[in-house]
């Protein structure tokens, strides 16, 4: 049997961000439902619960693999010796291109 090849990922990011992701589709989920807490629900006007967290906390393990991840691409052998300011400069510029897609065509409604 082959052997697996070790992976630089970081589980317990990964671990993180599923649970990030599933609180996420639990809270958006909780909207329509009438017998929820209300430390469940968004903050109305001042104040903060939970759910004003979810999103924050997706982003920050986000953040904390940016850096392996530039790492990784700028060693790909498509990339060579580019500088990582290349690398970071594309995906930038694939983010803003995503997302004016998304705005533009205003993806929500496809489904």
């Amino acid at each position: 049997m082959p052997e697996i090849p070790k992976s630089n990922r970081l589980i317990s990011i990964d671990y993180f961000r599923g649970q990030a992701i599933i609180l996420m589709v639990l809270s958006n989920y909780s909207v329509g439902v009438i017998a929820v807490p209300s430390w469940l629900k968004h903050a109305q006007d001042i104040g903060l619960t939970i759910n004003d967290l979810i999103a924050p906390i997706f982003i920050f393990a986000i953040g904390l693999t940016y850096g392996l991840s530039v790492r990784t691409r700028s060693e790909c052998t498509s990339w060579g010796d580019a500088p990582p300011w290349l690398v970071i400069l594309e995906m930038v510029i694939l983010l803003v291109v995503l997302s004016w897609f998304a705005w533009t065509f205003d993806c929500k409604n496809w489904y």
